[in-house]
């Protein structure tokens, strides 16, 4: 799984074209304003695999605005999240799956977990909200 996740992903539409976004990152906590701006973004997702190691950068408009390095699989680690807080963040291959949880730093709040599956040059992302009916998926082109 990890050798089909190398690479530059781009999303296929603009996020809030996708089902289910608004009522996701409303549920997340996100304030309205973020989402709005969030909605109209169309960003590319790069991963360097190494080993059990990986290294990812978020791209909007081509430039790099996020980079997470060297983040060793099933070890759980404190990034920024979306919100711009503190978050633990762990990944790990799953029944084929590339599976990452998302945990609020200081434990109060929405978990997330994020499965992420590779179909020929097609990467399709879901955001599940653990213990809540809601998810939220998007697909994304290899580059």
């Amino acid at each position: 799984m990890a050798d089909k996740l190398s690479g530059q992903w781009e999303t296929d539409q603009e996020h809030g074209k996708n089902e289910n976004f608004k009522k996701y990152h409303t549920a997340i906590g996100l304030g309205a304003d973020v989402v709005d701006q969030f909605s109209k973004v169309r960003d590319a997702l790069e991963y360097e695999i190494n080993g059990t190691k990986m290294t990812c950068k978020v791209l909007i408009g081509g430039k790099v605005i996020k980079t997470y390095d060297d983040i060793e699989e099933g070890k759980e680690v404190s990034i920024e999240g979306v919100d711009g807080k503190p978050c633990l963040f762990c990944y790990r291959i799953k029944n084929g799956k590339w599976v990452e949880t998302y945990k609020p730093g200081d434990g109060k709040g929405i978990e997330v977990e994020t499965t992420k599956v590779v179909n020929g040059n097609k990467l399709t992302i879901t955001h599940n909200i653990v213990g809540k009916d809601i998810a939220y998926t998007y697909t994304a082109t290899k580059k």
